[in-house]
């Protein structure tokens, strides 16, 4: 049994997720170290709670989730656990 996740849609650009607000192109969650990521489509824009949720369906135990945009591959938001509570991190283009 695999303790990985990924999906992608046919045609991404085409897959709007409610829950997350935005165009999902790829979806990968690693249940060894409970880490997803989630790829969007270059004009998309996440809801951080949407997203949270999201993953704890995949795993109630999810600690950390980074979103990338298509494309830039240098800029990502993380969305992780400290204190107990999720907090909202980005990565500035260097």
């Amino acid at each position: 049994m695999t303790n990985k996740i990924s999906i992608e849609p046919h045609h991404p650009d085409m897959l709007f997720h409610h829950g997350v607000q935005c165009f999902v192109n790829q979806l990968n969650y690693d249940w060894s170290d409970r880490t997803g990521l989630l790829l969007t489509h270059q004009t998309s824009v996440t809801d951080m709670l949407g997203t949270i949720e999201m993953f704890k369906a995949i795993d109630a135990r999810v600690e950390r989730i980074a979103v990338m945009r298509v494309g830039e591959d240098d800029l990502f938001t993380l969305y992780l656990i400290e204190n107990g509570e999720w907090v909202c991190r980005v990565r500035p283009r260097t």
